[in-house]
């Protein structure tokens, strides 16, 4: 049943790089699946206990595909700028540019607080940013402001003798 998500499965594991999947291939396991449940006669206990395996078995499958492509983003995949998921891959970029913000011994950092640069006007929580702003914020500030890409992690100066 699920053979168009088995499919981008086997795809995405034995290439190095992550696979553009346009919208229309999954428009395709959305139409195998509407197609499947039309079929089907809800009303009868056994076809509504296939369905609801049916179902659970998709759900695995797409957490497998979500996991397998999220790894490949994170590991440094190359940029799929064509396929239907690029927000969720480059959210999962700058998850990696947060933590290794908060982890990385050149980040200066007051007290609690990591010292940032805003690049664009950006709200954090009840505070407005301007371009070109600096500030003082909380770890929680920081990783949403990485996440929204409005904002660098100012750096300690490297003094070469």
């Amino acid at each position: 049943m699920s053979s168009p998500l088995i499919r981008l499965i086997r795809d995405e594991m034995f290439s190095r790089n992550i696979q553009v999947i346009p919208p229309s291939r999954i428009g395709e396991v959305r139409g195998v699946v509407e197609r499947a449940l039309i079929g089907l006669d809800v009303g009868d206990n056994r076809s509504r206990i296939i369905v609801k395996d049916m179902i659970a078995n998709l759900e695995q499958d797409a957490e497998l595909l979500s996991r397998t492509r999220l790894v490949k983003a994170i590991l440094g995949g190359e940029e799929t700028p064509e396929s239907f998921d690029r927000e969720v891959l480059e959210l999962a970029r700058r998850v990696i540019k947060a933590e290794q913000a908060i982890l990385s011994v050149s980040s200066i950092v007051v007290g609690n607080r990591y010292m940032a640069l805003f690049t664009s006007d950006c709200r954090l929580e009840d505070r407005v940013f301007r371009k070109g702003d600096v500030a003082l914020l909380t770890q929680s500030q920081l990783v949403k402001g990485i996440l929204l890409d409005c904002l660098e992690t100012l750096k300690h100066p490297i003094v070469e003798q």
